[in-house]
């Protein structure tokens, strides 16, 4: 079977295809996205956790008040990695 998306095999698809639409302007909300998504974009397993330990603050537990957000699309996820543009 050729892929439609070149690079996207018949299991990764079937992992992602209920967190894609066509719809929208191709940018991803990172303190929405799941850990699979940002994995997928080409974010380190190593930087997926540390975004995923700051949204949940410092309970460590999600959709709590202490829950963190990022609230620009740039700076935060600027200094976030350290200086490396995310």
């Amino acid at each position: 079977m050729n892929p439609l998306i070149k690079g996207v095999t018949r299991k990764l698809f079937d992992k992602i295809k209920d967190k894609l639409t066509i719809y929208g302007s191709g940018a991803v909300n990172i303190n929405t996205a799941d850990s699979t998504i940002l994995q997928y974009l080409g974010l380190s397993p190593q930087l997926v956790d540390k975004i995923n330990r700051f949204r949940k603050g410092i309970d460590g537990k999600e959709k709590t008040e202490d829950d963190n957000i990022f609230k620009s699309d740039r700076d935060d996820c600027y200094r976030f990695d350290n200086g490396r543009r995310v």
